[in-house]
């Protein structure tokens, strides 16, 4: 049993090879916060709502949501009101004291068990970047990176793209460059994927045609670097559940600790 939604769903074709053959269940939706899903069924990404284990409300998502507070006058839904194929940000009281926590995770209905709507986590309200609209997202990113690199060089993903505010802005990917990517070069395979992300994000490929946005670039990291960062991180006092790879980084502080794990490459 495993996690299957949201950026775990892009590390399904990895953990398909890694237990062949062997069903894998969604595990709950759970947090600090309290349970919100529950697997019930053979379902691949999704479960019920926990009906019984808090009072959830939901707050339909806005198109430009950044992720801040919701507002305290903001108009929620009952569970019984939720439309399929829409997304929702939580809203959540819980009888260890919480009372209309803004949980800040979006989820989508995907359908019902009985007359209870299932869900299907989505990302972080906000987990997306856009310096002039692209709304890039971390799926737009993973599609790209293996689209070029191919799942059969990089087997288990280990890949961060991180905004990089200049004038104009781009994007770098840091890439952990095995020695299975041979001969590559970096700047053309650069290249390559920033055309392929034009080609999942329209909006990006309209803000590089017009110059908003600069060419994506790749950084080559040394095997094993996201896990060298994570230790750091560790070692620093930081506690393992709040240890999580994103495969879009916000935090400026990342690419300061990377650069320190550059590969160097013929073709850099």
């Amino acid at each position: 049993m495993c996690w299957n939604s949201a950026s775990a769903a892009l590390y399904r074709p990895w953990s398909s090879r890694l237990a062949a053959g062997v069903a894998t269940p969604p595990f709950s939706t759970t947090g600090t916060e309290g349970i919100v899903t529950l697997p019930v069924d053979g379902h691949l990404s999704a479960g019920p709502l926990a009906v019984g284990q808090g009072h959830f409300a939901f707050v339909p998502r806005q198109d430009l949501d950044d992720g801040s507070p919701l507002p305290e006058d903001a108009s929620a839904l009952g569970y019984d009101e939720l439309e399929p194929g829409a997304d929702y940000r939580l809203v959540m009281s819980q009888a260890n004291g919480l009372y209309r926590y803004d949980v800040g995770d979006v989820y989508r209905v995907v359908g019902a068990v009985g007359a209870t709507p299932r869900l299907e986590s989505l990302a972080r309200a906000g987990f997306q970047s856009s310096f002039t609209g692209e709304k890039l997202t971390e799926s737009d990113v993973h599609t790209a990176v293996m689209r070029v690199l191919g799942s059969e060089r990089t087997g288990h993903p280990h890949l961060c793209s991180v905004p990089v505010r200049d004038t104009p802005p781009h994007y770098l990917v840091a890439v952990e460059w095995a020695d299975v990517h041979g001969a590559l070069n970096v700047q053309d395979t650069a290249r390559r994927i920033d055309a392929t992300l034009q080609e999942v994000n329209v909006e990006y490929a309209e803000k590089r045609r017009s110059g908003r946005l600069r060419p994506l670039q790749v950084l080559p990291l040394v095997p094993g670097a996201f896990g060298r960062i994570a230790e750091r991180r560790f070692r620093q006092g930081a506690a393992g559940a709040q240890i999580k790879h994103h495969w879009l980084q916000k935090d400026s502080a990342f690419l300061d600790t990377a650069r320190d794990l550059v590969r160097a490459r013929p073709g850099t």
